[in-house]
C-alpha cells in the first residue's frame, strides 16, 4: 500500500505514565510522546492515581503531537486502553472526587 493514511492515535494510561503513539494504516509507527506521573502509595502495598495527572499528561502529548505539522488533522481512529480495572469517581461538575485506587 502506498498511502499510509489515514492514522490511528492510540493512547495508554498506564501506572506510571500515559503514552501515545501515532501509527499508519500499515501498522509503522509515525510519532510517539509520553509522560510520567507519581503513582500514590498512603499505605504499604496502597497504590492510588491522581486522576488530575492522567488530564495534565493527556494535554501534554497531544501538544507536543501537535508541534509534529498537520499529523493531528489526518488521524481518523482514536484508541484508549488502561491499566487493569479502575473506577474513577466524578462529582456534578466532572471533577475527582478522590484518587483512583489501582
Amino acid at each position: 500500500m502506498t498511502n499510509d493514511k489515514p492514522y490511528v492515535l492510540a493512547f495508554d494510561i498506564g501506572t506510571s505514565s500515559l503514552k501515545a503513539v501515532v501509527y499508519a494504516y500499515s501498522g509503522k509507527s509515525i510519532a510517539s510522546e509520553s509522560f510520567r506521573y507519581e503513582m500514590i502509595t498512603p499505605e504499604p502495598g496502597w497504590a492510588e492515581a491522581n486522576i488530575n495527572d492522567w488530564k495534565v499528561a493527556l494535554e501534554f502529548v497531544l501538544n507536543k503531537l501537535k508541534n509534529n505539522g498537520s499529523l493531528l488533522k489526518e488521524i481518523q481512529i482514536v484508541a484508549f486502553t488502561g491499566q487493569m480495572h479502575t473506577a474513577v469517581l466524578l462529582d456534578e461538575s466532572l471533577e475527582p472526587l478522590s484518587p483512583t485506587i489501582l
